[in-house]
């Protein structure tokens, strides 16, 4: 069988992407470590990126601080989706003699000393394989932006010693994001990892793609990781229940995580959540604000913004499940709380002392 570009595209239509290109090394040139094929298959000759549609009737709620769930178990699927819809084509890739491999949606990172391994590196980046081959566009956040969907979409992909034809990046002025014009995204993330400031350009092929510059990840982890949610204004907060104070920088994030991680495990089990590789412990989706705030619609864009700095502050009631209330509300609440209870959700956390160290069982960076 004459496999081309065109075949495994409509391949993939076929399975339910909405959107798919190739990318092969010579039009990954230049660009980060993440774009360099032969990292996992150093026969690579070209690699395959989808993306696959999150249910955007579920945004509102999610955001609106009415709905978890919904949006989750949809993440959840999409993401198994996506696994399952690389590990076909690669098989089918295989059978008609080409060797081939998928690459996971998320959870697969690359190796490297430990103070690498916290970055949670992808051995390879589906966004810059994305931004590449035409499937979509950087946005400021970092996302990769779709004409129809946004950045609301789960990306997947393989590599193959197939030789196809690669598909050309979007034009500059396909691009919706309006960048400094807007930072919708940078109002939504309590961690201030997106601070509105610097852009970074990333050379693929010899085509430029821009995005916002994140002086530091780790407290993004921070909050993704559902340590703590509550925005420095106090107003509102992600699906998070912890209201620790926000570590600024990577250093910061390091020295308090392990702390606020027995904090975390020892809160009652909420409605919902997964398991992710680094831990034995379900965690649930609790952010995704700059992901999910982003659409092509501006005036979309204000109404899912408003939703979120509207939308309360989460607390836990004993019983795990998760409510929305005023902050005035929260308050009350967390006041009448016994102190031990209390301590699981805010209060002040120190890092370690001077030549301090923790064992195995209490650092979790051991594992990254």
């Amino acid at each position: 069988m004459d496999i081309t570009s065109k075949l495994v595209q409509e391949y993939l239509k076929v399975e339910g992407t909405v959107n798919a290109g190739i990318a092969t090394p010579e039009t990954l040139e230049g660009g980060p470590p993440s774009t360099d094929l032969s990292y996992v298959l150093p026969s690579a000759k070209s690699a395959i990126v989808f993306a696959l549609p999150l249910n955007l009737d579920a945004i509102p709620d999610y955001l609106g601080k009415k709905d978890r769930l919904t949006y989750e178990t949809d993440y959840i699927r999409m993401s198994s989706l996506g696994n399952g819809i690389a590990v076909k084509l690669a098989n089918f890739l295989k059978v008609q003699g080409f060797p081939s491999l998928p690459l996971a949606v998320n959870e697969v990172y690359r190796d490297g000393p430990p103070e690498d391994r916290k970055y949670m590196y992808p051995d390879i980046s589906l966004r810059y394989l994305a931004a590449a081959s035409g499937v979509g566009f950087l946005g400021f956040s970092g996302n990769l932006l779709t004409n129809d969907y946004g950045p609301a979409i789960i990306l997947g992909g393989l590599l193959t010693e197939a030789e196809l034809e690669p598909t050309k990046p979007l034009d500059k002025s396909e691009n919706y994001c309006d960048y400094y014009n807007c930072l919708q995204c940078c109002g939504g993330c309590p961690s201030k990892t997106l601070h509105g400031q610097d852009l970074v350009t990333v050379t693929m092929g010899g085509h430029e793609h821009q995005c916002g510059e994140k002086k530091y990840t780790l407290p993004c982890a921070f909050v993704c990781g559902g340590f703590s949610g509550l925005d420095h204004s106090g107003k509102w907060s992600t699906w998070a229940t912890g209201r620790f104070p926000l570590p600024i920088t990577d250093e910061e994030v390091v020295a308090v995580a392990p702390m606020n991680l027995e904090a975390f495990n020892k809160r009652p089990e909420a409605p919902g959540g997964r398991y992710h590789t680094f831990s034995p412990n379900k965690i649930y989706y609790v952010c995704s604000n700059c992901q999910l705030i982003c659409t092509p619609d501006k005036e979309e864009r204000k109404r899912r913004s408003k939703l979120v700095r509207e939308s309360g502050v989460i607390v836990q009631n004993e019983d795990g499940t998760l409510e929305a209330v005023t902050p005035e509300e929260a308050r009350k609440r967390l006041d009448a709380m016994e102190p031990e209870r209390r301590a699981l959700y805010e209060g002040k956390v120190e890092p370690l002392a001077e030549g301090q160290e923790l064992t195995e069982e209490e650092d979790f960076t051991h594992k990254l």
